[in-house]
């Protein structure tokens, strides 16, 4: 018995590290024309940014299974830093879908809405 369980519990751990890799790294973007906003999650933390290097927001997030938590710390279209955003996301097939659990700032809703697709990073010129 001690066993089986011992079993569920390692499965348990390797899939929410599958999970947390999903997005560590990865750069989406959403829009069309001058509408285009990317957003990139590296070492716990996210950008929103347009393809010109425009800052939009930065902030961290957490990652708790399929739930992400979103803190802003900067950037002119952020929301107050006590003001959290709570989702649930799904990543297949190269698009991310988040679905909004609970959001403290009406600004960030509409990332919820977006068709997030993955886009490829470019490798820096040597």
């Amino acid at each position: 018995m001690k066993m089986k369980l011992y079993i569920l519990f390692a499965l348990g751990f390797l899939i929410s590290l599958n999970v947390s890799a999903q997005l560590e790294g990865k750069k989406f973007s959403t829009g069309e024309g001058v509408n285009i906003v990317q957003l990139e999650f590296t070492n716990s933390k996210y950008l929103l940014q347009t393809p010109d290097l425009l800052s939009l927001v930065k902030g961290v997030f957490e990652q708790k299974g399929d739930t992400i938590i979103f803190t802003d710390l900067g950037g002119y279209m952020a929301c107050p830093k006590e003001q959290k955003g709570i989702y649930t996301f799904k990543y297949e097939n190269k698009e991310l879908k988040l679905t909004l659990v609970e959001e403290q700032c009406n600004g960030r809703k509409g990332m919820a809405l977006a068709k997030w697709k993955e886009v490829e990073k470019k490798l820096p010129i040597p």
